[in-house]
């Protein structure tokens, strides 16, 4: 019994390399992040590049997810009612090892509120003032790449350091006289998929894979 099911599974396995996808595309992904945190950081993630013993590199398609979180307080202190306008607001920026640009996101959590005229204190609160706490906004970007030079520097061994910056850019409106104040974190992951045709398979394997699996056909006839 041991023996038939170590035949089967070395029988499946070499199936799948003879008849499986052979000539057709392929799929490899790697994934790194950067943990929530103040902007603006600087950050490094560590890609691992393509393996040229797999086959032949057709296109890279580089995805960046970002997220802003955070808080934004606002103080009117115009003699008039104003809406403000609060934007809190991220720039993130994927780049190649030179520095050149790969992928930006701008993820944004955005508040309108009615304020009234400034009403002699500054606590942002009040009827001229808000907080707003837990705040949370998304924004994914991704861009395909088959430039010879791209598939050259991501094929080798190992992993490829790509920089990875955040930039605060929280903002408000609405007043002519306004206090903002911002809490602005972010947060990155990036994902890098490899399109690539696999090595063929060796005629000669072809030929001794589709004999074994006959041969096993044969057998289990055999024994029914």
């Amino acid at each position: 019994m041991r023996k038939f099911a170590l035949t089967v599974t070395c029988l499946s396995v070499l199936s799948a390399l003879v008849f499986g996808g052979v000539g057709n595309a392929a799929m490899l992904s790697f994934m790194d992040e950067v943990a929530l945190q103040p902007t603006n950081w600087d950050e490094t993630l560590s890609i691992s590049k393509f393996n040229p013993s797999l086959g032949t590199l057709n296109s890279i398609k580089y995805t960046l997810d970002g997220r802003v979180e955070g808080s934004a307080k606002y103080e009117n202190l115009d003699a008039s009612a104003a809406t403000i306008t609060l934007d809190l607001e991220a720039q993130i920026t994927l780049q190649k090892p030179d520095g050149s640009l790969l992928v930006q996101v701008f993820p944004l959590a955005q508040v309108n509120d009615n304020a009234g005229a400034f009403d002699g204190t500054i606590d942002f609160g009040g009827t001229s003032g808000a907080t707003f706490d837990n705040l949370m906004g998304e924004d994914s970007d991704s861009i395909t790449s088959s430039n010879i030079l791209d598939l050259i520097l991501f094929t080798g061994e190992g992993s490829i350091d790509l920089p990875i910056v955040a930039v605060g850019l929280s903002s408000g409106t609405g007043a002519g006289n306004l206090i903002t104040q911002f809490k602005t974190d972010a947060l990155a992951k990036v994902t890098v998929e490899y399109d690539y045709t696999p090595v063929p398979i060796p005629a000669g394997l072809w030929l001794l894979g589709t004999g074994l699996v006959g041969l096993w056909g044969l057998k289990r006839k055999k024994r029914v």
